[in-house]
């Protein structure tokens, strides 16, 4: 489920969750990647499985005296409940391979 406090309402439109999975992409920076990681934007449609919003992103960061990329995306689902369910996906530079996995993964995201 999407982190954080329960809405008092679920959102329900595209744009209601759109700015959820805004919400969604600072958490999982500030949560899952180093400090002071800069966002630029890759994707923003709506999700493929349901109703919902997926955010493509890239996170710049240093890392060691190493600047670093990291490909990430969010998909935020209404599963019928105030919280909307959440899919992250993160891939570090160090695993390059596995960029062009994150499309089809955020694809195939279902609401059960």
């Amino acid at each position: 489920m999407l982190p954080g406090a329960t809405p008092a309402t679920a959102p329900k439109t595209y744009p209601a969750l759109r700015t959820a999975a805004m919400q969604a992409v600072k958490w999982t920076v500030a949560n899952h990647h180093p400090p002071g990681g800069k966002i630029a934007w890759t994707a923003s449609q709506k999700a493929a499985g349901g109703k919902g919003w997926t955010l493509g992103y890239r996170v710049t960061y240093v890392l060691n005296g190493e600047k670093h990329t990291s490909q990430a995306a969010v998909t935020v689902l209404d599963v019928g409940r105030r919280k909307p369910a959440m899919l992250f996906v993160t891939v570090p530079d160090s695993r390059k391979e596995l960029w062009a996995d994150i499309a089809p993964l955020m694809a195939s995201a279902r609401p059960l």
